[in-house]
């Protein structure tokens, strides 16, 4: 039997653990917990990561535009010293200044 496979990441920021799906569960009154396959599903993945958003106040840094802050949050799990460290960081900061052009 594989242990943690049953929370494995899951939605578009990666929710893992139980702990993560029952507190995604209380907040949006779905039963992740027994449907964790259910962050596999568009609507459910994008819940998930308005969630996470939320419960780790990103907004606070994309008012800033602190696009460090939130991606060591959200790939290390606490705010670091280095700049840009966070895995994926440099495609993450492509993809912003793209999408500021086309959406700003």
């Amino acid at each position: 039997m594989m242990f943690g496979w049953k929370y494995r990441a899951g939605g578009m920021i990666g929710t893992t653990g139980k702990i993560n799906f029952t507190r995604l569960s209380a907040v949006t009154g779905v039963d992740y917990i027994k449907n964790p396959d259910l962050l596999n599903t568009e609507a459910d993945a994008f819940i998930a990561a308005l969630v996470y958003w939320s419960d780790h106040k990103l907004n606070s840094f994309a008012d800033k535009d602190n696009l460090d802050a939130i991606s060591d949050t959200i790939n290390i799990g606490r705010l670091t010293e280095n700049y840009g460290d966070a895995n994926g960081f440099k495609d993450r900061a492509e993809k912003l200044k793209l999408y500021k052009k086309v959406f700003v």
